[in-house]
């Protein structure tokens, strides 16, 4: 194998590899963290912790879940489901509810300053999965 397709084989799993870490930066929060202030701080405290990304807009819903890294990491040995507008079998669903806190915008803010109602549940999730590795959360 030629050196120029080793270097591409090894910038496409590097690629697959930040796409998860990014998953457990941005959606992994176990357990979960205590966040300073008013019991409806956290999602503001998280979302500023986690650089969770924004561009013009407050993200609508934004989701933590508080579940260990390798009960997250087997749902993509789970057979798929359909899933999204076109039904496609990509999506890796919990079997039983796992603990998740929604994080939701309000109204009449905008980046930097926005501001969140949080709604925590145990729900199932399903994430889509890229070489045995969560990728994306599926609100």
């Amino acid at each position: 194998m030629s050196n120029v397709v080793m270097f591409l084989l090894l910038l496409l799993d590097l690629i697959e590899f930040s796409y998860a870490q990014t998953f457990w930066k941005l959606h992994i929060d176990y357990p979960k963290s205590y966040a300073p202030g008013s019991s409806n701080q956290y999602c503001n405290v998280m979302i500023g912790w986690r650089k969770v990304p924004m561009s013009g807009a407050c993200k609508p819903v934004h989701t933590f879940i508080h579940e260990n890294t390798t009960s997250i990491a087997n749902l993509c040995s789970i057979p798929p489901k359909p899933c999204g507008k076109r039904q496609v079998k990509i999506c890796h669903e919990s079997p039983t509810p796992i603990k998740v806190t929604d994080c939701f915008a309000k109204s009449g803010f905008r980046p930097p300053t926005c501001q969140f109602q949080e709604i925590a549940e145990s729900r199932k999730i399903q994430v889509i999965c890229k070489n045995g590795r969560p990728i994306f959360l599926k609100n």
